[in-house]
């Protein structure tokens, strides 16, 4: 009898034991999810932009690296193919860090600078994806940051209205 008692309790042990790892697996030690974990944030996550078509429109999407780790990213981020959105490459992401060969410091933020430029009237809308580099290099001799593997993304939904020129 006292066998078949430290045999149920060892039993027990074990699947509180499970249950807690299953747990802390779960919840958010990282661990249960094979997906990278992605070191910035991007805001806002959906943009309206409006133009003419044959003109153009710009907003601003705001990348914020976490705490204790520079990001680099690929450049330019990644649209639909045909896509009348575009990344400007004029923003601070890449004008203050990219281009210069430098990953964006933890605790920073810098812009993206998204484009429309319709050339047909109509709604249109796509998806902007910002990868992080899990390995990079800087290209010779221009000097740019250029991502070798991508670790993580972030998306922005985008939409767009382009009306026929008027006059």
């Amino acid at each position: 009898m006292r066998s078949s008692k430290r045999g149920i309790r060892r039993v027990r042990a074990a699947i509180a034991g499970a249950l807690v790892l299953v747990a802390t697996l779960t919840l958010g030690s990282g661990m249960a999810s094979g997906a990278p974990q992605v070191p910035f944030t991007v805001a806002p996550t959906s943009l309206s932009l409006a133009a003419d078509v044959g003109a153009y429109d710009y907003e601003l999407v705001t990348i914020t690296t976490k705490k204790r780790v520079a990001v680099a990213l690929e450049n330019p981020a990644s649209f639909g193919a045909g896509s009348p959105f575009f990344d400007t490459q004029a923003g601070t992401c890449w004008q203050t860090y990219g281009v210069f060969g430098l990953p964006i410091p933890p605790r920073a933020t810098c812009t993206i600078q998204v484009g429309f430029a319709p050339s047909s009237a109509g709604s249109f809308s796509d998806v902007m994806t910002v990868y992080a580099c899990a390995a990079w290099h800087v290209a010779s001799p221009s000097g740019f940051l250029v991502c070798d593997t991508r670790d993580g993304s972030r998306t922005v939904d985008l939409s767009g209205a382009a009306t026929a020129p008027t006059g």
